[in-house]
């Protein structure tokens, strides 16, 4: 009977290790995937500011109104930490292309995860005919 108890004796606070090994594994497991969450959320900000300063761009005719455009849209996304200034090039060919590079908001201090976005589209003419 003793040789019972002793194997209970020699089982106690095993929970604690198992619980001290496995809790930090999966909190990095939760951040990983918010971090990713959040990720996604700026790769996607980066899309629409190059959608809506290419269209911008076609339908004004300036640099400046796509630039504009995209500016809007990558300061109202709340997972786009920092960005530079959106470019926007005519081509010779009457296309507009605008780029957008950007960083997203990191949870985990060590990851650095840039985005980047290009749009390439037709420049609209408007024209009157007689």
């Amino acid at each position: 009977m003793t040789a019972g108890v002793g194997h209970l004796r020699d089982q106690t606070g095993s929970t604690v290790v198992e619980a001290v090994i496995l809790v930090p594994v999966l909190l990095m497991l939760v951040l990983v995937a918010v971090q990713m969450a959040i990720w996604a959320e700026a790769a996607w900000a980066a899309q629409a500011a190059a959608i809506d300063g290419q269209r911008a761009a076609s339908t004004a005719g300036t640099a400046q109104a796509g630039a504009a455009a995209a500016a809007s849209v990558l300061s109202g996304s709340g997972s786009v930490r920092s960005f530079a200034g959106p470019q926007v090039r005519f081509g010779p060919s009457g296309t507009v292309g605008v780029s957008v590079h950007a960083d997203a908001w990191t949870v985990l201090p060590w990851i650095h995860l840039p985005v980047a976005a290009d749009r390439r589209g037709p420049l609209q003419r408007f024209r009157v005919f007689p």
